[in-house]
């Protein structure tokens, strides 16, 4: 049960948390396309600094394939899974970088409920790599407490 949790989670969680930050943006925030655009902006930095990052840490993962802690994640099992979900954070953190381009572009551009419609989405894409980093960042804390 906690393997399924742990491999569905960011998507079974960040696609409700994206919805509802997207509503309660649109509703509550009023954001105009200045402040949308700074947003789109920032997140497009952020999320492709993440995903060189993750780029850069499966590269040395892969270098280290006869180190002891590699090893051990063959012997336990979840050498794949590790993998895995550096691939998973690598391409959500991608393409809400793609997302987030689009809606710099967008925004201005949408009526009002495409500007919510556009704006649920991006939060969908943040979401979801948020809590896929997140994972990745438990799952090496976990890997560097064992040694």
């Amino acid at each position: 049960m906690k393997r399924i949790v742990e491999e569905h989670y960011p998507i079974g969680a960040g696609l409700p948390l994206g919805l509802a930050t997207g509503y309660l943006g649109c509703r509550f925030l009023g954001l105009t396309t200045a402040e949308a655009k700074d947003i789109f902006a920032s997140m497009l930095n952020v999320s492709a600094i993440v995903a060189g990052f993750l780029g850069t840490a499966i590269s040395i993962l892969l270098a280290f394939k006869d180190k002891p802690v590699l090893m051990d994640l063959r012997e336990l099992g979840i050498h794949q899974n590790v993998f895995d979900y550096l691939l998973f954070a690598v391409r959500w953190s991608f393409a809400l970088a793609v997302i987030s381009t689009c809606s710099i572009v967008l925004f201005s551009r949408l009526q009002s409920l495409g500007q919510a419609v556009l704006l649920a989405v991006w939060c969908c894409a943040l979401w979801v790599s948020v809590l896929g980093f997140v994972r990745v960042i438990l799952i090496f804390e976990e890997i560097v407490r064992q040694d």
